[in-house]
């Protein structure tokens, strides 16, 4: 090869290697919570790199390579050198995921253990549900996340009509023909949006696991004020209760909410252990047994009045029965809780979760955290994901937890 054909051949090797450089340098910002000027796709993108961070290796790996082959090229060039090492730079940051994964697990497991007592994992056994064997799947976290076919189909029933308004529950059944735990799922949306449909995928799954689970949906801030989202909640609850077809009369029921939908199911843990509830709903102390919260608003401070259709320091009694952190502060109890919250949400400030678990230490119901320093808002949204993957695992386990109490 002539030497003006090498020369060429090195800058087109050194030029690809310091695009696939930039491009995985670039992810990794993003993915570290640096703006990416792209509008409605900023945090689509953020929350794929920050759970399924192997898709840098796309760029990095081959950055690496060539700027190697750069460095065998030219060993004088320092440019070569620097193309190799941003490379080398990038996939570190490409798998610290994994790193963070495995201390956070290791912490997780301490607050369980803590929190549940060291024979906990013994549900496994026993457990009425199919627990997930392993915390982690390598091959799940490396493959891109296409979705679910959605297999199980819902059934869809009103479980409620408040002023000719019918507000709709999907159910979905599980295979075994026995009497099911009962799972409620609540959406988020800032009280303003949202679907029961938003839950669709962790419904499949827990149904799939031996759960009856009911994905609600509840009048929002437009239709109705807090707490009217709390009194649907309960209503769902209810009729799950009632309905002799469901075989929910004697089950146990736990609740697992989403960002506001977790504000509304700490909420409604809190008014059953109270026994509060609306007239045409009646509720039962006791009725909810376990609550898992994901990324939730517990401080009424992140809604405007007009979402809350009410100002809490014009109405103190209203304000205490919509807000977490009130209700925690007044001593009042509720049912084993997990709060589940990620480091890096934009939307709900983990500050807030702090707070709240400061407030719930003095209180006898069990309350654990799993905080993914790593995870955003949505984490939930990839369930092969590397928070989801981990925070399930425990999910599992708390719940079932929750069913059998502590294994002698």
């Amino acid at each position: 090869m002539s030497g003006e054909a090498q020369r060429l051949l090195y800058w087109l090797t050194l030029s690809l290697a310091l695009c696939c450089d930039l491009i995985g340098m670039a992810g990794c910002a993003v993915m570290l919570g640096a703006d990416l000027p792209v509008g409605i796709w900023e945090e689509p993108i953020r929350l794929l790199l920050q759970e399924h961070s192997a898709v840098l290796l796309a760029a990095c790996l081959p950055g690496t390579i060539l700027g190697a082959t750069g460095v065998r090229m030219n060993p004088g060039s320092w440019l070569a050198r620097l193309a190799g090492g941003l490379g080398v730079v990038g996939l570190v940051g490409a798998v610290f995921p994994l790193y963070q994964a495995q201390q956070a697990a290791r912490v997780f497991e301490g607050r369980m253990i803590a929190g549940l007592g060291a024979d906990y994992s013994q549900v496994a056994e026993q457990a009425p549900v199919t627990l997930r064997p392993r915390s982690f799947e390598l091959d799940a976290w490396f493959n891109m996340p296409t979705g679910r076919d959605g297999g199980l189909e819902a059934e869809e029933v009103v479980y409620r009509t408040f002023a000719g308004r019918e507000l709709l529950l999907d159910l979905y059944r599980p295979a075994a023909d026995r009497s099911p735990p009962v799972l409620v799922l609540v959406h988020g949306g800032g009280l303003e949006g949202g679907s029961r449909k938003d839950a669709r995928l962790w419904a499949e799954d827990f149904a799939e696991r031996g759960y009856l689970v009911a994905a609600v949906d509840y009048r929002l801030a437009h239709e109705a004020a807090l707490p009217g989202a709390v009194e649907d909640v309960l209503c769902a609850i209810h009729w799950l209760r009632a309905q002799a077809t469901s075989q929910a009369g004697e089950a146990w029921i736990g609740l697992i909410g989403f960002s506001s939908g977790g504000h509304l199911a700490v909420l409604a843990g809190y008014w059953s252990a109270a026994g509060w509830g609306p007239a045409d709903c009646p509720t039962a102390p006791g009725s909810i047994d376990a609550v898992v919260a994901v990324a939730p608003v517990t401080d009424l401070s992140f809604y405007s009045r007009t979402t809350l259709g009410f100002d809490p320091d014009l109405d103190p009694v209203r304000g205490l029965r919509s807000s977490p952190m009130a209700l925690a502060l007044s001593g009042a109890e509720g049912p084993p809780l997990m709060v589940v919250h990620g480091h890096r949400d934009a939307v709900v400030d983990f500050t807030q979760t702090q707070a709240f678990m400061e407030a719930r230490s003095h209180q006898a119901a069990v309350t654990i955290l799993l905080d993914p320093a790593w995870s955003g808002h949505a984490f939930q949204a990839l369930p092969q994901g590397l928070a989801s993957q981990i925070v399930l695992f425990y999910i599992d386990r708390f719940l079932a937890w929750s069913q059998l109490g502590p294994v002698d």
